[in-house]
């Protein structure tokens, strides 16, 4: 049952309503000497966009540039690309989440070029969850500080545009953490926090890249960088650092690093550990804080920085709403002081989460203590990369043990391969997967440090059906982490830790879509089925595209297989699906689907999921901002309407 409505604050601050000439556009369509395929076409049209003297943005559906104001001629072509003017302006429809979408993306562009203009001593660095951080980078800007590390305040900052043609600031609080030292310091000072380093960054800037290129970390070597020749470019490893401006002492003092690009399964490339620097976490400072030798002074400081960071939202909305001021009268040529915006929204109901005997838990780590809902498979494998110890590490093993005697059940889990075990050539690989399927096993727990084989051995044992389990081997005795784990190899061994107590009106099918993407490709309808009570009715394989729009086909099709498998489980039809999408949905992907459901008599919701964004929700009680009720839930909107009552 869904609480009536309750009135919340949001960390969006009103800017102004778009006229008619602020939503009006030029239209350049780009033309490439040669077609690149797939999404290296989106990332050369928004490289284009950097290139034509004004502030542009690409759009993603086709190959067209626009902005507000017209590209002089001589910026019509570059480097293998040309522009040809579209006759007619564009006007963009605000009510249309398309052009909503575009309009954002230009407001967004237009305030970080606006704001790298105003910033002296700052920086704007663009976020992975969207927006922009904005933060001071000298001394002013240093909150805390210690040996290797530094707080920075800054803010996070984003655009929102209404569907009524509102443009609205998103601004909150944002801790930056930062690192003056190279990776290269950090592997050599602090090599037992190697497993801790995940993103690195250039230390230094492309010409025509707005900022640093990021990666994933990968690993080092004691390869020589004048022996590794750059694949395609016919020159060493360090040749091409010396091009792009790396002094001689960086080159001969770098290891040989391998980085890949975020999000890519290609094949790692190698760097140079002193042209990196790693994004310093709260995983990295947590691995300082335990090392030994330690002083307290350093320890203090350390443990100071928890507390930094957790501002009340009362202290977050008044520094956001003075940084929101700031923007509209330096920016926006506004001088009217504005206050959070305020929003009707709902409180949705406080789950019931359910274990052995239907027993109500409050945090699922009580499962140790009480016993899976519903158990699954009892035969487990574990391949140890590690240490070639034929054996689960003890704290996850004590973990497992306890969470199946709790539940009732006898586990047999004394199948191990090591290092030793598992062969060099691809078609032995093959032969020793199968030889755990002819065991009966159907899940593998793979202890290993990280490593650029991961995706290898996961794909190799999906292709005989099996499930894999990763843990990066831990330091010491950790059982948050072992459970983590244990819960993490259970529920891909069928398992069901807690179920959900279902509620009237619930939907009996809830349908989750996503892409996934090798940068080339986007597996756009990869899909994941839970029935009410959480209890999983699995993966539906995903189909290859070559953009992020789903296929409506395509879901359909999926949609008919879990439907088919609901039936198949509970011997019935599902009453009413929900089906949800990971990011915007577009207007056309889910139609054939509503209609084929609406026709079955089964009601059927869409439900856009949007990871990214800055928003904070609040409530304001006795003249001060306190942090919303767990439930708060704001919908922002009606994104598209196909059949009447949808």
């Amino acid at each position: 049952m869904v609480d009536p409505e309750i009135e919340l604050v949001l960390n969006r601050f009103e800017v102004k309503s778009l006229t008619e000439v602020d939503r009006t556009f030029w239209v350049y369509t780009c033309r490439f000497d040669e077609l690149p395929e797939g999404t290296e076409f989106h990332r050369r049209l928004a490289s284009v966009a950097y290139r034509v003297g004004v502030v542009a943005v690409a759009i993603r559906s086709r190959p067209e540039l626009i902005t507000r104001d017209p590209i002089a001629e001589e910026n019509w072509q570059g480097d293998g690309w040309q522009l040809t003017a579209v006759a007619e302006p564009r006007v963009l429809d605000s009510t249309r989440p398309g052009d909503r979408q575009i309009l954002e993306a230009f407001e967004r562009r237009s305030l970080e070029t606006a704001l790298r203009r105003i910033s002296h001593k700052a920086e704007v660095e663009r976020a992975p969850e969207g927006g922009f951080i904005w933060w001071v980078t000298d001394e002013k800007g240093i909150e805390k500080s210690g040996s290797g590390w530094e707080i920075h305040r800054g803010r996070h900052i984003d655009v929102h545009i209404a569907e009524n043609g509102n443009l609205y600031l998103e601004v909150d609080l944002h801790y930056r953490f930062h690192t003056p030292q190279t990776l290269h310091w950090w592997l050599t000072h602090f090599p037992e926090l190697e497993d801790s380093i995940r993103h690195v960054r250039n230390t230094y800037r492309k010409p025509d890249k707005p900022e640093p290129l990021s990666w994933l970390y990968e690993n080092w070597s004691e390869a020589d960088p004048e022996s590794i020749e750059i694949p395609n470019l016919g020159i060493s490893l360090a040749a091409y650092h010396r091009r792009e401006g790396a002094t001689e002492e960086a080159i001969q003092t770098s290891k040989v690093v391998y980085v890949k690009r975020q999000q890519s399964d290609r094949t790692p490339v190698a760097h140079l550990s002193q042209r990196l620097t790693p994004s310093l976490t709260l995983e990295m400072l947590a691995g300082l804080k335990e090392r030994s030798g330690i002083t307290a002074a350093e320890k203090s400081e350390i443990e100071s920085v928890f507390a930094c960071i957790r501002k009340n939202l009362s202290a977050r909305l008044t520094e956001s709403q003075a940084t929101a001021n700031f923007l509209r009268e330096s920016i926006y040529g506004l001088t009217e002081k504005v206050t959070p915006c305020r929003v009707f929204g709902v409180s949705l109901p406080k789950a019931t989460l359910l274990a052995k005997g239907d027993r109500p838990i409050p945090p699922v780590a009580e499962v140790k203590r009480v016993g899976c809902a519903v158990p699954g498979e009892t035969r487990l494998g574990c391949l140890n990369l590690f240490n070639n110890a034929r054996k689960y590490p003890d704290v996850v093993r004590e973990c497992l043990e306890d969470v199946a005697r709790q539940t009732g059940v006898d586990l047999h889990i004394d199948s191990y391969r090591t290092q030793q075990d598992y062969p060099d050539e691809s078609l032995d690989q093959a032969r020793f997967w199968r030889t755990w399927v002819s065991e009966g096993i159907r899940t593998v727990l793979v202890v290993m440090p990280r490593s650029e084989r991961k995706q290898t051995i996961r794909k190799q044992a999906l292709q005989v059906g099996i499930a894999t389990q990763f843990m990066v081997p831990l330091p010491k005795a950790n059982d948050y982490k072992a459970l983590n784990v244990v819960l993490g190899l259970l529920c891909k061994a069928g398992w069901q830790p807690v179920r959900l107590q279902p509620e009237e009106n619930w939907a009996d099918l809830v349908v989750g879509f996503d892409t996934g993407t090798d940068r080339s490709l986007y597996y756009g309808t990869s899909a994941f089925a839970v029935l009410a009570d959480g209890q999983s009715l699995g993966w539906e394989l995903p189909s290859v595209q070559t953009g992020e729009k789903f296929d409506g086909a395509a879901i359909w099709r999926t949609v008919v297989n879990l439907i088919l498998r609901f039936e198949e489980k509970c011997d019935r039809s599902p009453r009413q699906v929900l089906l949800m999408r990971g990011g915007l949905v577009q207007s056309d992907e889910f139609e054939e689907t509503i209609g084929h459901l609406t026709a079955a008599e089964i009601a059927v919701d869409v439900l856009g999921v949007r990871k990214s964004g800055t928003g904070r929700l609040g409530i304001l009680a006795n003249g001060v901002y306190k942090d919303a009720p767990l439930g708060s839930t704001v919908f922002s909107e009606k994104s598209f309407l196909t059949f009447e009552g949808f």
